[in-house]
């Protein structure tokens, strides 16, 4: 601004105003701010300023950013390793200790019974003879009982151990079709190899589907 300008000033300015003449330094390069008549002018060109404002209040948070890109895709699985060689085979470990034998089981049922037999069958006719139950016994025994039937006619049996009678089988009448049974009572045990027979005499009527059946029991 150059020197001698006149400013409008004073409390009391109107319309009618009146005009002090102000000096203002700096002439007519001078780039300042012209200050009110009670404040020296700023040589320096800066603004006069008061004393620094309190810091104003803490503004509101910013919004959230955007999210960033989301990984990639997983890559491929890799190429299995190759296999190890296998390893050396371990000593063998002690052998166990070994077990209590179990308690025996009961006794099996007795085998030792058998039945010596002579059948006539398809019309074939019974004649007096002596028939061969056990040409040589294979075990010692005993002979319990004779069972007996005939379908037609009739004869008389003799159970004998090697030509001797068994007491109460030695003179057997066999005269029916309905089975019957005489037990021994005596001289009915014998030796293993010993010949067992059956002695039939006295048929008549043309006997027939006839069967002798000799119980007897190893020792």
């Amino acid at each position: 601004m150059p020197d001698g300008v006149t400013i409008p000033g004073g409390p009391a300015f109107a319309s009618a105003a009146t005009t002090t003449a102000v000096s203002v330094p700096g002439g007519p390069s001078f780039d300042g701010h012209p200050q009110p008549p009670d404040v020296p002018c700023d040589p320096t060109g800066e603004d006069w300023r008061g004393p620094p404002g309190p810091a104003g209040a803490t503004g509101p948070a910013g919004a959230d950013g955007v999210d960033g890109t989301p990984g990639g895709p997983p890559g491929p699985p890799g190429t299995d390793g190759i296999d190890g060689a296998d390893g050396a085979t371990g000593p063998q470990g002690i052998q166990g200790i070994q077990g209590e034998p179990g308690p025996a089981g009961p006794a099996g049922a007795s085998r030792n019974a058998a039945r010596l037999q002579a059948q006539w069958v398809n019309a074939s006719v019974v004649t007096d003879d002596t028939i061969w139950l056990a040409f040589d016994a294979p075990y010692a025994g005993t002979v319990d009982a004779l069972t007996y039937f005939t379908g037609n006619g009739s004869f008389a049996v003799s159970i004998q151990i090697d030509g001797m009678p068994v007491t109460d089988l030695g003179a057997i009448a066999v005269i029916s079709a309905t089975p019957a049974s005489t037990n021994a009572s005596g001289l009915n045990t014998f030796a293993a190899g010993q010949r067992i027979t059956a002695v039939i005499t006295g048929s008549t009527g043309s006997p027939t589907d006839a069967l002798l059946s000799l119980a007897v029991t190893w020792s």
